[in-house]
């Protein structure tokens, strides 16, 4: 079977997979539209089954197309690392390391975890964001190395090692025009009935939340579900609801009495952590790591 293949027709049909499209594969790899095809439909016709059903203006993969690029993926993946390796660095043992981060994470936070790797010229730091769920996918399906997180539920299924970084204080905050029309009672009975943000279900300060309100017999009225702390901060600041948020991410808007802070409880905290994976030993990428606890 392989000595009637060439590499062509498994490498065009790889990127017509990723692209969805022969034209738009064509224009990635510079080659013909009809040339694509050629190579697409002798791949099929040597397999016997198709490949791709046209679904509207796109191509999906088939049953049998899926088991295909599943065998072949890893390959042209692998490769086409190994070359841009080569020729962005010049170095054979550049490592690529893949990194997710929940958006719960400031930026700051962020930004300070992946500068000594994105310094070290031995890696190419590739950076995704995502929702927990989705990024513990990923970690488990090999996809990704290292996930930054401050959910202590996310214990990704595959042997997985987790560092913590340091402990981040959560705060409930509202802003000043927010704050004058709350009742002058204690916190959390001053909250009762207003508008409230929390964090998604996905992670597990939203049940904490609610555990709290709940157990003080208060009932705040739900108005989002943001983990993204940049989009509820400015929701916050516009007077739109109230929320927990890290204090990293707020106390320039606090001490410049932009925002309010309502109530601070030791409960909310959360560690800044890391998972990945337990072959991950180099004596580089822990020393990298182990510069960042803070």
């Amino acid at each position: 079977m392989l000595n009637t293949l060439n590499f062509k027709h498994i490498y065009y049909f790889w990127v017509v997979a990723l692209e969805g499209s022969i034209v738009k594969a064509g224009t990635k790899v510079n080659v013909s539209n009809s040339s694509i095809s050629e190579q697409i439909k002798i791949l099929e016709n040597r397999l016997g089954v198709d490949l791709f059903e046209r679904r509207g203006k796109s191509l999906v993969l088939t049953d049998y197309g899926e088991r295909v690029f599943n065998q072949v993926n890893p390959f042209f993946s692998s490769t086409e690392e190994l070359f841009e390796s080569i020729i962005n660095h010049k170095k054979m043992n550049v490592r690529f390391l893949r990194i997710g981060v929940v958006p719960g994470i400031p930026e700051e936070e962020r930004y300070s975890f992946t500068y000594p790797f994105v310094d070290d010229i031995n890696y190419t730091v590739r950076l995704l964001k995502g929702e927990n769920s989705s990024l513990k996918k990923a970690f488990e399906d090999g996809e990704l190395d290292m996930i930054l997180t401050i959910n202590d539920n996310l214990i990704p299924k595959k042997q997985a090692e987790r560092f913590i970084i340091k402990e981040e204080k959560h705060v409930f905050v509202c802003s000043q025009k927010f704050y004058k029309d709350l009742p002058q009672s204690s916190f959390p009975e001053k909250i009762h009935k207003k508008k409230f943000i929390n964090f998604t279900n996905d992670s597990d300060i939203h049940f904490s939340i609610y555990d709290y309100f709940h157990s003080h017999g208060v009932n705040p009225l739900r108005i989002a579900e943001i983990d993204d702390i940049y989009v509820s901060r400015r929701l916050v600041l516009d007077g739109q609801g109230f929320a927990l948020l890290p204090l990293y991410a707020v106390q320039k808007e606090i001490k410049e009495k932009k925002l309010i802070l309502l109530h601070e409880d030791s409960k909310f905290n959360r560690n800044v952590m890391c998972y990945f994976h337990k072959s991950f030993k180099e004596e580089r990428f822990l020393k990298h790591l182990k510069s960042l606890a803070r």
